[in-house]
């Protein structure tokens, strides 16, 4: 069971070979057209061919699923700690100033990287003739932009207000005290699988199509930041300790 649906995932969210459950037969003329634009710039898997992490990847598919489960029998069958207000300057005198350079930084960043897409734009393209390590540029350019506008709009949010606190509940139940910045963890989960797949870019195969080494990695990252934040604040102590346990696994 577990080998059919970590090759389902496999298959929808990673395909290795270009091939998906999707057919041709489904999906009519222009739709199909899209959908292939949208999958080709989607990287294959290249982890099988990798030295170091065939078997790794595959462990990683299997927790991938056990993740989602658990956030799902999590979600649907236990409650969750409820809302506070923010930190408030008395609390915390440096945490709105924090935010507020957090915000900046992000924003810097983004207009950073803004700056080298427009470069690139306005100059000529990489051709096949050029480095790979300025395709790659390319690619790293193009997912630090998705990266630091998540920043920017997640720290402005929270420096101006516009957020989640939730209590952390399994803190209290030990006597102790915690504040769980929701929306951080919504950032998280954008931002730490495309961090963590940088470091697996490889060149294109000779059709093109793009590579990484470390989407499974990647994308288990993104969903034990899920399950990390449901052990903070459900509101279940062996609930939140089988999360928290899972999540260090």
């Amino acid at each position: 069971v577990m080998q059919a649906a970590s090759n389902f995932c496999s298959r929808i969210f990673w395909p290795r070979s270009g091939a998906t459950i999707f057919s041709k037969a489904l999906i009519p003329g222009m739709l199909m057209t899209t959908y292939e634009k949208v999958l080709r710039m989607m990287p294959r898997d290249a982890s099988s061919k990798q030295t170091l992490t065939p078997r790794c990847s595959k462990f990683n598919n299997y927790c991938t699923v056990i993740c989602l489960v658990l956030a799902l029998c999590t979600h649907l069958s236990y409650d969750y700690s409820d809302t506070r207000a923010a930190i408030d300057p008395q609390e915390d005198p440096w945490m709105q100033w924090f935010l507020q350079n957090a915000a900046s930084l992000a924003a810097a960043g983004f207009f950073q990287e803004l700056c080298v897409a427009f470069y690139r734009r306005i100059t000529k393209p990489c051709s096949d003739a050029m480095t790979a390590g300025c395709r790659l540029r390319q690619r790293l350019n193009k997912k630090l932009l998705i990266v630091f506008s998540v920043l920017t709009t997640v720290y402005h949010c929270m420096a101006f207000d516009y957020q989640y606190v939730h209590e952390g509940w399994i803190a209290a139940y030990h006597k102790g005290h915690q504040v769980v910045y929701s929306v951080r963890y919504i950032e998280w989960v954008c931002c730490a699988p495309i961090v963590l797949s940088c470091s697996g870019h490889l060149p294109q195969d000779p059709d093109g199509q793009l590579r990484n080494g470390l989407i499974p990695s990647s994308v288990l990252t993104g969903i034990y930041c899920i399950i990390s934040w449901q052990g903070l604040v459900v509101k279940d102590p062996w609930a939140a300790w089988t999360l928290i346990g899972f999540a260090f696994v």
